[in-house]
């Protein structure tokens, strides 16, 4: 997936850095995940809807326990050791503006790990 398909599907500024940089980590080192984050509970956090780009902050309990990092070689699960769980609270910062259509979207613009859930 190209950085402008991750655009487009409403992914930017701090989140998407991350996200690529993350991806760039598992290229180099010849690893791959599976599986797939979920999101265990939401509240909306907060909501400024007057803004010139409105915007949402979300309080999300993530559950990152499906995901697996894998060697790409063998596909083999690489030994991960954890000592602050697979449960995190996450603050989500959602702004909307327009895409590089003009269509006017919610943009996933950062995300800030804020304690365990």
């Amino acid at each position: 997936m190209t950085r402008a398909q991750l655009e487009a599907s409403g992914s930017s500024g701090h989140w998407l850095d991350g996200a690529i940089e993350q991806i760039v980590f598992l290229r180099d080192r010849s690893l791959y995940q599976t599986g797939e984050v979920k999101i265990v509970s939401s509240v909306v956090k907060s909501v400024d809807a007057l803004a010139s780009r409105p915007t949402v902050v979300l309080t999300n309990c993530v559950d990152g326990s499906p995901v697996v990092m894998r060697y790409k070689a063998t596909g083999k699960a690489v030994p991960v050791v954890s000592n602050d769980g697979l449960r995190h609270k996450v603050d989500a910062y959602l702004s909307f503006a327009a895409s590089k259509t003009g269509a006017k979207m919610w943009f996933l613009t950062d995300e800030k790990v804020i304690g365990k859930c």
